[in-house]
């Protein structure tokens, strides 16, 4: 089965197809799609003012150190709590990583 080569419809402001094609042509005048998604979290960050936890795993295989980092900097909150919890990207293993994380959120929230 062919897919079409065309939506069906004329794309909206605020459908889909719009966005991917705004982005399509942000990646032709060289700024990437990723670019865009890594400016667009930056800027939403800023407006972020209330207190925050950043938690991360340290086993974390998709989310490094220097990204944890760049995230904490892109906050506008004042009050800034962050910690490491042992376990994977998941949490796993379950008895040490949710456990801890979930331990460290009650903590936060009730103080």
């Amino acid at each position: 089965m062919a897919l079409p080569s065309r939506p069906s419809r004329a794309p909206t402001p605020r459908s889909s197809y719009a966005a991917t094609a705004r982005a399509s042509e942000r990646a032709s005048s060289g700024s990437t799609p990723w670019r865009a998604r890594r400016v667009a979290r930056r800027r939403a960050g800023r407006r972020i003012t209330l207190p925050c936890l950043l938690a991360g795993y340290d086993g974390d295989n998709s989310i490094f150190p220097e990204d944890q980092d760049a995230i904490a900097a892109s906050l506008g909150s004042a009050d800034l709590t962050r910690v490491e919890v042992p376990g994977d990207h998941y949490g796993f293993p379950a008895e040490r990583g949710r456990a801890a994380a979930a331990a460290t959120l009650v903590d936060w929230l009730n103080r």
